[in-house]
C-alpha cells in the first residue's frame, strides 16, 4: 500500500472513531471540506496541509502517513482517554481502592512473566 493511502485510511479511522461528520472533521483539522474530501479519497495533499493535519491531531506526520497500525493505536489511545476520564470522576477513596487493585494486578502479571522466564532458563 502506498503511503498516501495510509494517510487516507488513518484519517478515515480517526473520523469514524470520533463519530465526526465531514464538516466537523474539516473544521477540527482547519482545512476546507473540499480538501478533506480529496485527502480521504486518495490520500493526496500538499506537505503544508499534511503537516497542519498532523499538528491538529497531535500526532507525528510519520504516524499519519505511514503507520499501518495507526487505527489500532488510535483505538487504544481512545480507550485510555476514556478510562482516565472515568478515573478522574471517581471520589478520592474509590480512586485509592482502584489504584491498589490495578497495582496488585500488574504485580501478578509481572511475577507471572518472571516465573515463566525462569522456567525457560
Amino acid at each position: 500500500m502506498k503511503e498516501q493511502n495510509y494517510m487516507a485510511k488513518n484519517l478515515r479511522s480517526y473520523k469514524e472513531l470520533r463519530k465526526l461528520t465531514m464538516k466537523e472533521f474539516a473544521i477540527e483539522l482547519g482545512i476546507p471540506l473540499s480538501t478533506l474530501r480529496t485527502v480521504l479519497k486518495a490520500g493526496n495533499t500538499t506537505l503544508h496541509t499534511a503537516i497542519q493535519i498532523s499538528r491538529r491531531l497531535g500526532i507525528s506526520l510519520d504516524m499519519l502517513t505511514s503507520d499501518r497500525d495507526f487505527p489500532d493505536k488510535l483505538f487504544f489511545m481512545d480507550q485510555m482517554q476514556r478510562t482516565a476520564s472515568w478515573f478522574a470522576s471517581l471520589p478520592a477513596e474509590k480512586k485509592d481502592v482502584f489504584a491498589k487493585l490495578v497495582t496488585d494486578m500488574w504485580t501478578m502479571v509481572i511475577n507471572s512473566e518472571l516465573n515463566r522466564e525462569n522456567e525457560n532458563d
